[in-house]
């Protein structure tokens, strides 16, 4: 909670809200913009007298109305906008697939389709919401999986990811949230395997979209258009109105959402303080100096030249973050078939062969087959040609030397 005295380190009131479900003291009631429903209101009010500080807070969505009680009568707000954020606002629309036919033509709702149908006939996957309840020492595995996601996605990116040293972290917060029903986790899986993992933080009704990542192995499935198929789906059937992705303005978020808001930073204190005063108009003078002065670099795409300095600087200088993605390979469809008889059978679940996944997902993708149906070949165990045959396709796999 907010303490009553000045809070010097400013508070993230999403986060806060969202993560921890509390609302700091001076705020009495949270209503959502979208739809107008009433999300937080306290019974207990405190005296105003009691908060005579400077209080701070960032990461304020517009969507989201904090409000100070009436008696509060002599306090004062300041805000900024700090950057943009992300919502699909679905109480618009009567279902899934009302939703897709306002956000995608034919041809998109169709690649969509495809997408599930294809990885249904791969890899026959299973999808797992866990919300109210989860085996701790499945939570556990997920967390563990989805933090070696993470760190083989931006290996292969080539980029730092800021969520990693929060991980930990976030694995103590959302085990009980989860059992609280104020979070929950999504999960592909291929047999028992987790490929694809997604936190979300949910508030009446709303839910908010936290970290996540996929299996590198297979990207060819487009796991990330599915996964968010699937939470517009999951929202629909448990009646939540909005879908919130946060912040960052990328490509894929603007296929999904029809609605951007803004993240304020506040100010709150009470007027009758002159150094109260004076403090906030300066913070809030500087805070949109800062923001313009950013909102301008980014038209000059200024961004584009930090991502490169931020990628040498990840490949020099964060060598104790790369990890393998992938042993490389060269694959070859028109081969001289050897005599299948005296090869070795190789199996691709054991973990010395897993480097076998994604090839493996690549030549399903694209022949139609199924995971199971691809045996693995070798002339010897330790070889570095390989064969991979299904029923109606073959490939020959030759390590790089």
């Amino acid at each position: 909670m907010a303490d009553k005295e000045e809070n010097n380190k400013p508070i993230s009131l999403s986060q806060s809200f969202f993560e921890k479900g509390e609302v700091p003291e001076i705020f009495w009631r949270v209503s959502e913009l979208v739809t107008g429903k009433v999300l937080f209101e306290r019974k207990k009010l405190f005296n105003p007298q009691d908060f005579k500080g400077l209080y701070s807070f960032t990461e304020v969505p517009d969507y989201l109305k904090f409000e100070l009680h009436p008696q509060f009568k002599g306090f004062t707000r300041k805000s900024w906008k700090v950057n943009d954020g992300f919502l699909a606002n679905l109480a618009k629309y009567d279902d899934i697939d009302d939703y897709l036919k306002n956000h995608f033509g034919k041809t998109s709702r169709s690649k969509i389709r495809r997408y599930l149908k294809r990885l249904d006939t791969c890899i026959e996957p299973t999808f797992k919401i866990y919300y109210g309840d989860i085996d701790e020492k499945e939570f556990n595995r997920l967390f563990d999986y989805l933090k070696a996601f993470m760190m083989r996605r931006f290996a292969q990116k080539k980029e730092e990811n800021i969520d990693l040293p929060l991980l930990e972290e976030y694995r103590d917060l959302l085990l009980p949230m989860i059992k609280k029903r104020q979070a929950g986790i999504f999960v592909i899986y291929h047999g028992d395997k987790p490929i694809d993992i997604s936190t979300s933080v949910i508030n009446g009704n709303v839910l908010g979209t936290s970290i996540g990542s996929y299996d590198i192995d297979y990207e060819v499935f487009s796991l990330g258009t599915i996964d968010l198929y699937k939470h517009v789906e999951w929202c629909f059937d448990r009646g939540f109105e909005i879908l919130d992705l946060g912040r960052g303005d990328y490509f894929y978020k603007r296929k999904w959402v029809d609605e951007k808001y803004v993240f304020h930073k506040h100010l709150i204190y009470d007027a009758t303080i002159l150094r109260h005063h004076i403090s906030a108009r300066i913070k809030k003078a500087y805070g949109q100096l800062i923001y313009k002065t950013i909102d301008f670099l980014k038209k000059l795409k200024v961004q584009y030249l930090w991502g490169k300095y931020f990628r040498l600087y990840y490949i020099h200088f964060r060598k104790d973050l790369h990890v393998e993605l992938h042993k490389e390979f060269t694959t070859i469809n028109e081969f001289e078939e050897p005599d299948w008889r005296s090869l070795v059978v190789i199996d691709p679940k054991e973990p010395e062969n897993s480097w076998l996944v994604k090839p493996i997902n690549d030549l399903i993708y694209r022949a139609h087959a199924k995971f199971e149906d691809i045996q693995v070949f070798a002339k010897t165990v330790n070889d570095n040609e390989y064969y991979l045959k299904g029923n109606n396709s073959k490939q020959k796999i030759v390590l790089a030397e």
